[in-house]
């Protein structure tokens, strides 16, 4: 009852309400106090749909916010424990926590990206526990935890390994007399931030160069332009080990 209960007429029921002097009492009710503020509510509430994260490809360190949608406001207490909602992330069962919403029908649940972690073709939601906790509506009754309509989650990837070097190959003969030379730089996955200050030459003889520029191919390839070269002797073009900003 969302707007309030009504009292109705009162009865003896097959028993006596008298006075000591055995007088029937009169049944009629008089000044019957307002009760359009007692409520009633007793349905248990449920889980009516739950938001995925937006489509991307998620790091180490980054978080999945995962919204579960209740039919009503609901409170959560996390003395014992808090509620959590599983996931499973290329094959391992992870745990989003709750993490804010109480008091309304919109519970946050939210996983922090472990490194390690890897999923290439989209995440999958699980269960929803109270792990310790409670979940109930504000008539304190508790929450059906089945999970109803959760979004797609297909395009939700997880990639916590850094990008490598796949290659780095000549584009022309080995033998050369020109004064400039193009490398083909093949990373393992797209990346970005790749320039010339990321490169390096190594030489024999009295060979020397510069690294001129650097283009993008696609996302995971580079062309690598070594430029004034003069000298006798052998040129390789190398990535730096650290320090150079690119990141898929």
């Amino acid at each position: 009852d969302a707007d309030g209960i009504g009292v109705g007429a009162l009865n003896a029921n097959g028993g006596t309400i008298r006075d000591a002097a055995a007088n029937d009492a009169v049944l009629t009710l008089n000044s019957v106090g307002d009760t359009t503020g007692v409520l009633v509510e007793s349905t248990k509430p449920v889980v009516r749909s739950v938001d995925a994260p937006a489509d991307a490809t998620y790091g180490s360190g980054q978080n999945l916010d995962l919204t579960v949608n209740f039919s009503e406001a609901m409170n959560v207490n996390t003395d014992g424990g808090t509620p959590r909602l599983a996931l499973n992330i290329g094959g391992a069962t992870v745990y989003a926590n709750y993490v804010a919403g109480s008091g309304t029908s919109a519970l946050t649940f939210r996983y922090t990206i472990e490194a390690g972690k890897l999923d290439a073709d989209g995440i999958s939601v699980g269960s929803l526990s109270t792990n310790g906790g409670t979940i109930r509506d504000l008539a304190g009754n508790p929450g059906n935890l089945m999970l109803l309509s959760i979004g797609d989650t297909d395009g939700v990837l997880v990639d916590t390994a850094g990008p490598s070097v796949s290659s780095i190959t000549r584009t022309a003969a080995a033998m050369s007399n020109s004064a400039s030379a193009d490398y083909t730089v093949t990373f393992s996955e797209g990346v970005t931030g790749v320039d010339s200050s990321d490169f390096t030459l190594t030489s024999t003889g009295t060979a020397s160069g510069t690294i001129g520029s650097v283009t993008a191919v696609d996302g995971g390839v580079y062309t690598v332009t070594v430029t004034d070269i003069t000298g006798d002797g052998t040129i390789r073009v190398d990535l730096k080990t650290s320090g150079t900003g690119i990141a898929d």
